[in-house]
């Protein structure tokens, strides 16, 4: 059952080459091995160069999933992609700023794919990039499952990164009901007491005889809700050849907000959550009212 997690990893290694080859524009393989435990202490013996870690969270579960690789490969990595400005390994600011928006959006890409495996929301953190002689401060990474990738970008570059997975992110990939359980108790800590709307008074007179009762009148009609993931334009050839099994890109990232439509108007925006087997929104954020008006219109 333990090992369940490789099979999870080899696929995400999978994905991954995906996600990372539309980010350089280029093709991406990776090999994947596991390798024995390490320390903090150790772990720098294994590059020839000085190395850097970059850390996400998984809040659901309370563990962490620990990226390290040379500096100069991710330097490397970074001067990769499309439109970003040439880094050099001595602006240290510079990289850390680019690390953390990179790997932000890869992460953020990755939760889509563990989430869809796992069925259930995986909302990874943000990242932070630290000196490998400060994973010391981290838990103790001996307890850490150590998966070593290989990468290939194209036919010129190729570089080691090391994958260090918490106990809790491998109970979360082979235990189903981790998840769940933790989520539900961070997602109670959470609660917040709801009450009904106060409606601001509409500026200028009113018509009719009813006064405020107007307002009550409307307060029992249904009207339709519904949550958009995204929206795409295909050509109907395109949409000819859909079938079982086919794709259909959004343009959306994974981890975007959503939209919610009250009666087809836009109304707020918010997260996917799952509610025991339902699916669910928390609002975020909601239209202006100002905005809301106009598109009554």
């Amino acid at each position: 059952m333990e090992n369940d997690y490789l099979e999870i990893e080899s696929f995400l290694a999978e994905q991954s080459e995906r996600i990372l080859s539309d980010l350089f524009g280029n093709s991406v393989k990776m090999t994947l091995n596991e390798g024995e435990s390490v320390t903090a202490e150790t772990i720098q013996g294994m590059f020839s160069s000085p190395a850097v870690s970059i850390r996400v969270g998984w809040e659901a579960v309370g563990g962490e999933v620990v990226l390290v690789l040379e500096q100069s490969v991710l330097v490397d990595l970074l001067n990769r992609r499309g439109g970003g400005e040439s880094l050099e390994v001595s602006d240290e600011e510079g990289v850390r700023s680019a690390a953390q928006q990179f790997f932000d959006g890869y992460f953020k890409e990755l939760g889509g794919v563990v989430s869809e495996r796992l069925e259930r929301g995986v909302p990874f953190g943000s990242t932070s990039m630290l000196p490998v002689d400060q994973l010391g401060d981290a838990p103790d990474i001996s307890t850490f499952k150590r998966l070593d990738l290989n990468v290939s970008v194209g036919d010129d570059f190729s570089g080691l990164m090391i994958k260090l997975l918490s106990p809790e992110v491998v109970r979360a990939y082979t235990e189903k009901g981790v998840v769940e359980e933790k989520g539900n108790a961070a997602s109670n800590e959470g609660k917040v007491d709801v009450q009904m709307s106060e409606f601001t008074p509409l500026q200028g007179k009113s018509s009719g005889t009813g006064g405020g009762r107007s307002v009550d009148m409307l307060l029992d009609l249904e009207l339709p809700i519904a949550v958009e993931l995204g929206r795409v334009r295909m050509f109907v050839k395109d949409i000819l050849e859909l079938g079982p099994g086919s794709v259909v890109e959004l343009n959306k990232f994974s981890g975007e907000p959503v939209d919610l439509y009250v009666n087809n108007k836009k109304f707020a925006e918010g997260e996917v959550v799952v509610i025991d087997q339902n699916f669910g929104v928390r609002i975020t954020a909601l239209v202006g009212p100002n905005e809301r008006l106009s598109s009554l219109r």
